[in-house]
């Protein structure tokens, strides 16, 4: 007869096998498996839970068998003073005078698993006992380990791997890292969706929770964390913050709306987060799945004005008009805040949208209620509300306001601080009333109305939208100067006469004039050198002939003298000044 094969597995490769399927390491599986076997030992067969009884275990090799065998030392002692018989043996036992062994001297007793689990009385209790304390013990571990590498991916885009799927409840179970599998529930799954065996997707870590039976983590893909993962994995601007994600409300394999919003003004989120030609749209529900419908996203522009923000929110339905009234909630006694939107007429069943997918959608994006009516029935029923163009404007302007204040206050604190300046109260004083003025200025400009300043015949609609300091007004045609003749002054008159004069000295003086003395004390080479050089300048006149030309001048003022008693009134005449 031939030998039969044995089906008994080493105990190294038992450890190994455990080190695969739980993620533990092998240091940690035979630490685990001495320490569990020592306790069991000692609770089974000594009948103590003492830790400190002289029990060690060892994993012995003989060629390719290995087995682990348990020691029990017992110290040795004179037989009259021992007092426990589980942790002492007399001297006078046989074999510890076999061994040799001497008062004080540790005697141990060999067991090997087999002759442990062999014992009739003992052996199940312990095949029980060290089963269900490894099994726990192996767990925990698991269960430690799993907690600690998925909760660092919480919230995080991951891929596994489809390793089973059931057609009847739609369950999937995916392997999402080694050893690892986890069960991507119905619920979490994008619409009608299926999946085949080995297919790759992608999914997101939810939650990782603990319980009895281990680490518990929680895959989706209809999680809003999911969509928004894959914006920041699809669009670079959401990435690297350009483009901020403030909201997400998500009714998976229908409908999305996405709030986004950017402290860039030159950067449009809306149309960053579509792409051109919708392509970035395109690429994130390309992870949907193979729904027959595939879930809409909506990009919406944030607000911090909720009025605006939930005309935005409601796209893609065209808000002409909101109010907030108060009323009694259907859940409590309490007044809840309404938000009720006035749309186009004939869209309210777009703004309503399928199943009311589309108004519960802006309102657990918003955060409030929202209630619709058609332009037309609104006006019926007498709602008063405010138009969209009236309340962005008005936004406007406390934005603009604010815009002053702050810089008001960025003055103020700015200024203060200076310690040279603090003393400077009055600068200070009419810097702020500087601000303030201009505070009160846009205000009074945007409560001007724009119809009065209009003729009747050319009036038109005129939006608040317009800045009022955008409004240019009328340039007057320039004037042109015109110099009456009779508005000229007699001291003009006098000066013109008085230049006339000088005119006629310069050409009298320049007839009259004679050689200039030389200088006696040149010498000669410097008067032959003089004569070389162009001479420059006006002549030098002797004192003869300056006094000379002195009193022709008083000669000449004496004979152009004004006499008061002249009459002038011809001059103011326009007759005077006509052709003659």
């Amino acid at each position: 007869m031939g030998r039969t094969k044995s089906n008994k597995i080493s105990i190294t490769d038992a450890v190994e096998s455990l080190v695969q399927a739980k993620n533990l390491s092998e240091e940690f599986i035979l630490d685990t498996l001495k320490s569990t076997l020592k306790k069991t030992f000692t609770k089974i067969f000594l009948g103590s839970n003492d830790d400190d009884a002289i029990v060690r275990v060892e994993l012995e090799k003989k060629g390719k068998s290995e087995s682990f065998v348990i020691y029990y030392g017992r110290k040795v002692q004179e037989e009259d003073k021992i007092t426990d018989d589980f942790f002492e043996i007399s001297e006078d036992d046989p074999n510890v005078k076999e061994a040799g062994l001497k008062v004080g001297d540790l005697y141990e007793v060999r067991y090997t698993l087999e002759d442990i689990i062999n014992d009739r009385t003992r052996g199940n209790k312990f095949i029980n006992s060290f089963s269900t304390s490894f099994r726990s013990k192996v767990l925990e571990a698991e269960k430690a380990t799993l907690i600690e590498l998925y909760k660092g991916k919480l919230g995080e885009l991951i891929t596994g791997i489809v390793t089973q799927y059931n057609r009847e409840t739609h369950e999937a179970v995916v392997e999402i890292g080694k050893n690892t599998e986890v069960t991507l529930e119905r619920k979490d799954q994008i619409g009608d969706e299926t999946f085949k065996v080995g297919e790759s997707i992608k999914v997101c870590v939810a939650s990782v929770d603990a319980n009895q039976a281990g680490a518990k983590i929680h895959i989706s893909r209809s999680n809003p964390l999911f969509l928004k993962r894959l914006f920041e994995q699809e669009i670079h601007e959401v990435y690297d913050g350009t483009v901020v994600i403030k909201d997400i409300a998500r009714r998976a394999g229908e409908r999305s709306k996405v709030a986004v919003y950017s402290n860039d003004p030159n950067v449009d989120p809306c149309g960053t987060c579509i792409g051109k030609n919708g392509d970035r749209i395109g690429a994130i529900t390309k992870n949907f799945g193979n729904s027959k419908d595939k879930e809409k996203i909506d990009v919406v522009l944030y607000d911090e004005n909720l009025a605006i923000y939930i005309a935005e929110a409601l796209v893609p339905a065209h808000v002409v008009g909101l109010t907030f009234i108060e009323r009694e909630s259907e859940k409590s006694n309490e007044l809840e805040k309404v938000a009720l939107a006035v749309v186009k007429d004939g869209e309210l069943s777009t703004a309503i949208g399928k199943k009311g997918c589309n108004v519960s959608l802006a309102a657990k994006l918003t955060g409030i209620k929202i209630e619709i009516k058609e332009h037309q029935d609104a006006l019926k029923e007498g709602i008063q509300f405010k138009t969209m163009e009236t309340i962005r404007d008005e936004a406007k302007l406390s934005k603009l306001e604010k815009t002053v204040l702050n810089s008001k206050d960025e003055f103020k604190e700015n200024y203060i601080e200076d310690k040279d300046l603090q003393d400077d109260e009055k600068v200070i004083e009419n810097s702020v009333e500087n601000i303030d003025s201009t505070v009160d200025k846009i205000d009074k400009d945007f409560d001007i109305k724009v119809e009065d300043n209009i003729p009747e015949e050319t009036k038109t609609e005129v939006s608040i939208e317009e800045k009022p300091q955008e409004v240019k007004k009328e340039k007057k045609p320039e004037e042109k100067t015109h110099v009456n003749v009779d508005t000229i002054k007699m001291e003009d008159l006098l000066n013109q006469l008085e230049k006339e004069k000088e005119q006629e000295e310069s050409k009298k003086a320049k007839s009259n004039k004679k050689s200039y003395k030389k200088k006696e004390d040149k010498s000669e080479s410097e008067r032959k050198e003089d004569n070389k050089k162009p001479i420059k300048g006006m002549a030098i006149y002797t004192d003869e002939e300056l006094e000379e030309l002195k009193r022709e001048e008083e000669e000449e003022d004496e004979s152009y003298g004004v006499d008061e008693d002249d009459d002038y009134d011809e001059y103011d005449s326009d007759e005077y000044y006509e052709d003659k």
